[in-house]
């Protein structure tokens, strides 16, 4: 990704109440980033991003964390680009102590995958942003970016996160814990295979007793694009095919079952539902204050 114009930084943290389990969505700023990072995109672009907050050319791009606190644990959820894009993003620290938390209070980090954009924010001055904490990875993530010869020999379009990834496990080292496909990793909480975007891309579920929510990752990054052009891959897509078919499935899935989502890179609050209407789908982001 890169940033253009970066705007004004936004101080945004919206807390939700799932019973026992309560998640606060974290903004860590809006990338700007080229439409050709879209390369599926074509003449209809324009219209579905009429009236965004866009330099001419550009894909307004939301990067946003989530803090879950549980009865045992302090977690966040992807750590955002830390200082990698300049003043655009990397807001995540400002923004969880507004919501009355410090990097010392995070004892789980879970990783939905290793791009530059999530893995920004594990490191700061060649030091371990969040010190206390167990880095939660899916072994098939871990696997692809500890690829032999990475992070030089990584696809052109990988390499940036390759040097980003490979230097946070580094850091890490001895406090990084994998979990398989699908395996549940606390009787709260479980994960959900979403293969395409990365090898190990990986949503989670947290059940609050009361309800759930589906933290989804990067089954998109544009919402004004990818909602109506489901099929429209993005240019980081390590499987591009295959990130548009678990794309598609996740849309359908959750219009249907009227499922509670939420995004690094869906708009502030970062949830809500997924609707459908014949081939396309569109998103309603809970109201600020609605909970």
């Amino acid at each position: 990704m890169s940033e253009t114009r970066p705007p004004a930084v936004r101080n945004e943290f919206y807390t939700l109440s799932l019973g026992d389990v309560e998640i606060t969505a974290i903004s860590d700023g809006v990338l700007q980033v080229p439409l050709a990072n879209f390369p599926s995109a074509d003449a209809g672009s324009a219209a579905l991003l009429a009236g965004a907050e866009a330099a001419s050319g550009k894909v307004p791009i939301p990067v946003n964390c989530f803090l879950v606190r549980t009865a045992g644990n302090v977690m966040v959820v992807d750590t955002g680009a830390g200082a990698l894009f300049g003043p655009a993003a990397g807001h995540l620290i400002q923004n969880l102590g507004l919501a009355g938390c410090r990097p010392d209070h995070i004892d789980t980090v879970l990783m939905t995958h290793l791009h530059i954009d999530h893995v920004g924010g594990l490191v700061t001055n060649d030091a371990p942003v969040f010190a206390n904490a167990e880095l939660v990875v899916a072994q098939g993530e871990i696997e692809y970016w500890q690829s032999p010869g990475f992070p030089e020999a990584a696809p052109e379009r990988q390499r940036g996160s390759a040097i980003a990834a490979t230097r946070a496990l580094e850091l890490y080292r001895g406090r990084i814990s994998t979990f398989a496909s699908g395996a549940a990793l606390t009787p709260r909480i479980r994960t959900v295979p979403l293969p395409g975007h990365t090898p190990g891309h990986t949503g989670f579920v947290f059940d609050g007793g009361e309800r759930q929510l589906f933290l989804w990752g990067d089954i998109i990054h544009s919402s004004l694009l990818q909602f109506a052009e489901p099929d429209w891959h993005y240019g980081a897509d390590v499987d591009r095919d295959l990130a548009a078919r678990t794309r598609i499935d996740v849309f359908t899935k959750a219009a249907e079952q009227s499922s509670l989502v939420a995004g690094m890179h869906l708009p502030f609050p970062a949830m809500g539902h997924v609707l459908r209407s014949e081939a396309a789908f569109s998103f309603r982001p809970l109201t600020m204050g609605a909970g």
